[in-house]
């Protein structure tokens, strides 16, 4: 029996995709269904989107609910059921479960955990059968699973974030990560087969055709496979293309042999997130990460040194123990890598990690809704968080934008980063100035005003 299936995509912003859409799409396209592929944002109105959705009459709508998306789905979601009453849904993603919660009695539904390939194509197999609970289906590798896009998809992707994968699951077990539970190692490519390598550039050459703005893996630690990563970064240096690839690298594993890579690419080419989170080894440690801050800070500075590759490095506020000190001490020691960004996050308490149990023995405060950031750590207060994120913010508006990238990496010569950051702060309480953007004229005035201070009061 042919349905009239909708795969809907909700994404943060309108240059981020939703490859699940993609994969999906490939997996049913053998099927007799007619399928369709809308993506929004959280930025449109609920009221657009519904008009588009009763538009096509769907009478299967498949969604993904992250925490970036579960508040605006909260309320669309039984809005489309009363107007779609018939209609069935498939959930997946992180936050699917609690969606589900907010759904009508009436709404036929199912929650898919974990990868959601194969559990949709059987029920898309089985006519989605409500009278009986379907059997485990089989797993299908990574290696297995159709390429996400066509050549068509330049027209909806063209200018985006364009997703892909080379690997899924972790074999670390950092306690804030929804991979800490999933100890799966599967790679889309064997780096010694040459047939899989020519799948590989064949798979590289038809992301770029698609325009992009970036094409970004979303492995979470992209390099722990050196010899795949290595074959992906050779073919990315040589490729003619406009996009960059973004890439989230394990710096603790970064050698000799990758920095010889890397100084051959091109300026531009390729971004690299470091997770660094703290530079104190005993803080991380208790959450499960394995680090070493010794061995990770001068691989980073032959990174900067030896390749033009753009780096993106991750600090955290609330890691258990971890006082303003502490905090202060990983930003000085970062900044002196001289990242070209330094996104300093805060904690979030992701249901179903084990960050939970361990915030729940030390007293945490959290939010209790999407994005569940962290709001008192064991040792930080309600007012040491919101000055952190503040200073977060200063970071971003006189670093992360590079607008003043000389004149700020100069102060560095006379004040640590971090007292330097606390300084700008504090101009911006007296002056009464936004944190979250004033002009590039207003910054550099307080740049110079800094410049001519003999001391920090």
């Amino acid at each position: 029996m042919s349905r009239r299936i909708l795969l809907l995509g909700v994404n943060a912003s309108w240059s981020q995709s939703n490859p699940v859409l993609y994969y999906l799409r490939e997996m049913l396209k053998d099927l007799p269904d007619e399928l369709q592929l809308a993506e929004f944002t959280i930025n449109d109105a609920p009221e657009v989107v519904i008009e588009r959705i009763i538009a096509v009459q769907p009478e299967v709508i498949g969604i993904s609910v992250y925490i970036w998306n579960r508040l605006y789905l909260e309320d669309l979601v039984p809005r489309l059921c009363v107007v779609l009453p018939e209609a069935r849904w498939v959930m997946g993603g992180p936050e699917a479960g609690a969606l589900a919660k907010h759904l009508p009695a009436t709404a036929e539904h199912w929650v898919i955990p974990g990868a959601g390939e194969a559990a949709f194509r059987q029920l898309t197999e089985q006519d989605f059968p409500l009278e009986q609970a379907l059997p485990e289906p089989p797993h299908i590798p990574l290696r297995d699973i159709p390429f996400a896009y066509r050549g068509s998809d330049v027209e909806r992707l063209a200018g985006h974030l364009v997703y892909y994968e080379c690997s899924r699951g972790c074999p670390f077990t950092c306690a804030f990560c929804l991979s800490a539970n999933d100890r799966r190692m599967e790679y889309r490519f064997d780096p010694d087969n040459a047939c899989d390598i020519k799948k590989l550039h064949g798979e590289l050459d038809a992301l770029v055709r698609l325009n992009p703005r970036t094409v970004k893996f979303v492995d979470r630690s992209f390099n722990l496979n050196r010899a795949l990563a290595h074959a992906v970064w050779e073919y990315v240096a040589q490729m003619d293309c406009r996009c960059d690839f973004h890439f989230e690298i394990y710096p603790r594993m970064l050698d000799d042999s990758d920095l010889a890579v890397l100084s051959r690419m091109p300026a531009g080419r390729i971004r690299l997130e470091t997770g660094i989170q703290s530079v104190h080894d005993h803080h991380l440690a208790r959450i499960g990460r394995e680090s070493d801050w010794a061995l990770i800070k001068p691989g980073l500075q032959r990174l900067r040194t030896e390749t033009r590759v753009h780096i993106h490095s991750d600090l955290l506020i609330g890691l258990p123990g971890e006082s303003i000190d502490d905090i202060a001490r990983s930003v000085n020691e970062v900044m002196s890598t001289l990242p070209d960004e330094l996104q300093l996050g805060t904690l979030k308490i992701l249901p179903d990690t084990p960050m939970v149990e361990i915030a729940h023995e030390l007293g945490y405060d959290w939010d209790d809704q999407p994005p569940y950031q962290v709001c008192r750590t064991d040792v930080l207060s309600e007012q040491d968080m919101s000055y952190l994120n503040e200073i977060a913010r200063i970071i971003n508006l006189y670093w992360n934008r590079q607008q003043l990238r000389l004149q700020t990496q100069e102060l560095f010569q006379r004040w640590a980063a971090f007292v330097l950051f606390a300084r700008i702060h504090r101009i911006h309480r007296e002056k009464g100035l936004e944190f979250w953007g004033i002009s590039a004229r207003e910054r550099a005035e307080i740049i110079n005003e800094i410049n001519e201070m003999d001391t920090f009061s």
